[in-house]
């Protein structure tokens, strides 16, 4: 039984309560016994040491663009190079320093904001006397990055101790072949007047004792400088400065040239550099093409280069790669899924960038100038969707010179287009735009009821949020108002315009037509026109110049065999009545149509528009008496010169039937 027991004691997996308890004390007994042993790896490396570990391998400092990492050359020398010690140095007198061994990353955020996150060091990369005792990983790659292209020069004057002055002789090195090398770890402090080695200012803290290292390596420096010429041959031969030195300049070629990872580097640099090549093309032609005003894209969609239905861009694309390698290679190795920059939306993203691009810098021009000017006007466009155009007066003051600039700013859809809905939504886009609409000292619009109204209009609505906003109506659209409502005023006026328009629209509707009158006349034809009273113009001077040629056009179409239509056109022309009209009009209309012009300038200013304005008022005032005397000579020269007759046809009354009690008007009523 006792065997028995004991065999079934000996299988039991779970300990009893003496045993746990003598196990557990014999556990807190080494854990006693290793207490304080970790400590032992924290105390920074004698010189003794140091001189043991010449041989170790060079840490090197490999840089990217979003990490900073340091490595050695293999991964099994790395718990045996003495920089190990660097974790555990910087751990117990400096905590806040970053491991040697630890990846310093850039966060997504800030890196989506494509912004460079410059370092907040209060210290200066070029005075060794301001740096801290202990360094970072990341100072001391800030301060050797920082000093690679430096081309700094310090100032000696202030150099003086005991008698002595520092120069620059002391930071080259004499050769044995009389040639001069320069000591490139010297550096001189201005603000502790102190000379330093900076490779050895950087590292020696992590692997010596501060009672072995030289002064030019401490933090206070080497300031005497009676012993210079001892203490520098002495410590640019020693061995540790040697190995500092070593360090440096591999951390320094890393950051400066790319380190064991330069053909990986070389190759991304490559891409980049492909890459902005084409896409620079890209926006030439982007830009070339929204100048021109030109459509973008065809019935193709696909990027089929050499088809002209791919439309413009792409076509144009096709004829830069001719003359642009990248380009061309780009286009060869494309392929569908890919990629590319040619689709329709990266082409309508690039001409907003570039839109938004050219409004802001409009905006900043604006707000330079500090006052402005607002114009907007409302039109249907092809979709019949109401569009406010947007367009900001102002002084632009440039190297160039001064000058009164119009920029155009913006489309925008309105739906209101009553006097109370279109201030709201001017107002609206002006502070958008990021301007005050208390800086506006001037409004101009069209003559409509909505925008010119004196009660409800625009302008009297935003003359109340800003007093000092002054309404001027458009100059050439009153101009035209003017010659518009003269013109419907008298019946005779609308009836020849009639007749001018459907004679434009009889040689525009046969194309036939139209090739016998441009045979006979230089000049063609032109519709009328209700808002151009340009058009107008160069409608009665053809008919003016040319009458004639016009009669010899006709006569052809009508000895040809043409339709009825014919004899009737002439037959309209050849009345006296149309020929009087005809001078008239063309001797009214020519000092209209240059003051329109006139105010039509970029250049123009309230004060020369009212010169102007005055200046026709007075010209038709002094050629009212004579225009129509001077007009019926003239019907007369163009009559005489076309075998027409000179005199008004007399159209016969109509004989109107007298009702029953009905009496004529010259007849009374009889008193009796």
């Amino acid at each position: 039984m006792i065997v028995i027991y004991k065999i079934i004691m000996a299988d039991r997996k779970k300990l009893s309560g003496a045993e746990y308890r003598k196990n557990k004390l014999k556990k807190e007994k080494e854990l006693i016994k290793l207490k304080g042993t970790f400590t032992k790896y924290l105390v920074p490396p004698t010189s003794n040491v140091m001189e043991k570990n010449e041989n170790a391998e060079i840490p090197i400092y490999e840089i990217s663009q979003n990490e900073v990492i340091v490595t050695t050359t293999s991964e099994s020398s790395i718990l045996k190079h003495p920089s190990i010690n660097l974790i555990a140095n910087n751990s117990v007198t400096n905590p806040s320093s970053e491991s040697s061994l630890t990846i310093l990353r850039k966060t997504h955020s800030s890196t989506s904001t494509n912004k460079k996150l410059e370092p907040d060091f209060q210290f200066d990369f070029n005075d060794p006397g301001t740096w801290p005792k202990y360094l970072s990983d990341t100072e001391r790659c800030y301060i050797t990055k920082m000093r690679i292209d430096s081309n700094y020069t310090p100032d000696f004057s202030k150099s003086e101790r005991d008698g002595r002055t520092l120069t620059k002789d002391w930071f080259y090195k004499v050769l044995k072949n009389g040639s001069k090398v320069k000591r490139s770890f010297l550096a001189y402090s201005e603000t502790k007047n102190s000379l330093y080695c900076i490779s050895c200012r950087m590292f020696s803290h992590m692997f010596s004792h501060e009672s072995k290292m030289s002064y030019l390596a401490k933090e206070e420096g080497l300031a005497n400088w009676k012993k210079l010429s001892d203490k520098i041959p002495e410590h640019e031969n020693s061995s540790n400065h040697k190995h500092y030195f070593c360090m440096w300049k591999s951390l320094e070629t890393s950051l400066g040239i790319g380190g064991i990872d330069k053909e990986l580097q070389d190759a991304i640099q490559k891409e980049e550099t492909h890459w902005k090549e084409v896409l620079h093309c890209i926006v030439d032609a982007i830009l070339y093409l929204a100048k021109q005003g030109s459509p973008f894209r065809g019935t193709n969609e696909r990027c089929d280069f050499e088809n002209p239905s791919s439309g413009k861009f792409l076509n144009t694309i096709a004829l830069l790669s001719h003359y642009n390698v990248p380009l061309q290679k780009h286009i060869e190795r494309h392929k569908k899924g890919q990629i590319s920059y040619f689709s329709s939306d990266i082409q309508d993203e690039f001409l907003d960038i570039i839109a938004d691009k050219i409004r802001q810098d409009i905006i900043q021009d604006v707000k330079k100038a500090k006052y402005f000017a607002l114009m907007f006007d409302c039109t249907p466009d092809i979709s019949n969707n109401e569009q406010m155009t947007e367009i900001i007066r102002y002084v632009n003051m440039s190297h160039h010179g001064t000058e009164v600039v119009e920029s155009f700013l913006d489309f925008f859809l309105v739906s209101d287009k009553t006097g109370e809905g279109l201030p709201q939504e001017i107002i609206k886009k002006v502070k958008n735009d990021g301007l005050d609409l208390e800086l506006c000292r001037a409004q101009s619009y069209d003559n409509g009821s909505n925008m010119a109204g004196k009660y409800k209009g625009v302008q009297a609505r935003i003359l109340k949020e800003n007093k000092y906003a002054y309404f001027l109506p458009c100059s050439a659209h009153s101009l035209n108002l003017v010659g518009v409502h003269a013109a419907d005023a008298c019946l005779s006026a609308s009836n020849y315009f009639g007749v001018l328009h459907s004679l434009y629209n009889y040689f525009s509707r046969s194309t036939s037509r139209w090739e016998v009158l441009q045979k006979h006349v230089p000049l063609t034809l032109k519709a009328e026109s209700k808002t151009r009273w340009s058009a107008r113009l160069e409608s009665v001077e053809v008919i003016f110049k040319h009458l004639h040629k016009i009669f010899l056009a006709l006569d052809e179409l009508y000895t040809n065999g043409s339709t009825p239509e014919t004899k009737t056109e002439a037959k309209t022309l050849k009345d006296f009545q149309f020929l009087v009209l005809t001078s008239f009009w063309y001797s009214v209309l020519t000092p209209i149509d240059r003051a329109n012009k006139f105010l039509q300038g970029k250049d123009v200013t309230v004060y020369r528009a009212m010169r102007n304005k005055q200046g026709l008022i007075n010209l038709l005032s002094s050629k009212r008496e004579n225009l129509a005397s001077e007009a019926m000579a003239d019907a007369k020269i163009m009559a005489q010169n076309n075998g027409l007759e000179t005199d008004f046809k007399e159209k016969r009354k109509r004989k109107k039937k007298m009702i029953p009690g009905e009496i004529c008007e010259d007849e009374v009523f009889g008193i009796t």
